[in-house]
């Protein structure tokens, strides 16, 4: 599956990484109960190992989490003014009862998708904050064919009818990551090490940003709630409307030992 627009996702895939990326529209009231405000975030991985991820769904107390898990928040994407894209019913005294349906959120989600110079390219905007910020935010991919490489761009630019300028508030990117990721930060404020099961590692880098590392928790493992890291890029939308940040795998995954072997005979 490359492109599925009826389902609302898309897909990229090259030598074992893959991204799948959320570009559906707010869904009818009666199919909302469950739904995420979810547009534009995206999940990415290399082979098995899982490197960005959205916080999930638990399977055990649901109505604990609902109202956590759904926002957009606790999904790789960008948050404006700590509102989500989509909003949800907020009668406590019914959502307690039957949950917290979406009730309003995107209606224009255009995708456009296309190779570039021997990369996958994927681009998608939203319009889920146009009528509260009078903000349209468009999110593109780049996947190099070898699969190593994966850049990506966050743009906020006026809706059609709102002031020229931006708007002064406050916006969050968020790239929550599996809790198997183990992170390094280095000097430069604007990247991180990203070390994977199996020796593979990835840097992270966001030119001209500060790259903030935040609590996160990954609500779908198996065994329950497990606590993990989240990346954030902030920043005010009257000053920094663009955001460039790239993922780049910096050491491929070592091959296992053989039985009796030692990391001592290994060559490099």
């Amino acid at each position: 599956m490359a492109n599925a627009p009826h389902s609302g996702f898309q897909r990229l895939d090259a030598k074992g990484s893959v991204l799948i990326a959320d570009t559906g529209v707010a869904p009818p009231l009666a199919a909302g109960w469950e739904a995420h405000a979810s547009c534009l975030a995206f999940e990415f991985s290399s082979g098995r190992n899982r490197i960005f991820v959205n916080c999930g769904m638990t399977a055990m107390n649901r109505e604990m989490w609902w109202q956590v898990a759904r926002a957009t928040a606790a999904h790789c994407t960008a948050v404006i003014g700590d509102t989500s894209s989509a909003r949800f019913l907020q009668w406590k005294w019914l959502g307690g009862l039957v949950g917290f349906p979406i009730v309003s959120g995107p209606n224009a989600v255009p995708v456009q998708r296309g190779k570039r110079d021997d990369s996958l390219m994927l681009r998608a905007s939203h319009d889920g904050y146009a009528a509260s910020f009078g903000v349209i935010h468009r999110r593109s991919f780049r996947l190099a064919s070898e699969g190593a490489r994966l850049d990506g761009e966050d743009l906020f630019k006026p809706a059609e009818g709102a002031p020229a300028t931006l708007p002064a508030t406050a916006f969050a990117i968020r790239f929550h990551l599996h809790p198997s990721v183990t992170v390094e930060r280095l000097a430069d404020p604007s990247t991180v090490l990203l070390a994977l099961p199996g020796g593979e590692a990835w840097a992270f880098l966001a030119p001209n940003q500060s790259v903030l590392l935040e609590e996160s928790i990954y609500l779908a493992a198996p065994d329950g709630p497990r606590r993990t890291v989240q990346l954030v890029i902030s920043g005010s939308l009257a000053e920094t409307g663009r955001v460039l940040w790239t993922l780049v795998r910096t050491r491929e995954r070592q091959p296992p030992l053989p039985v009796g072997g030692s990391s001592s005979a290994r060559t490099r």
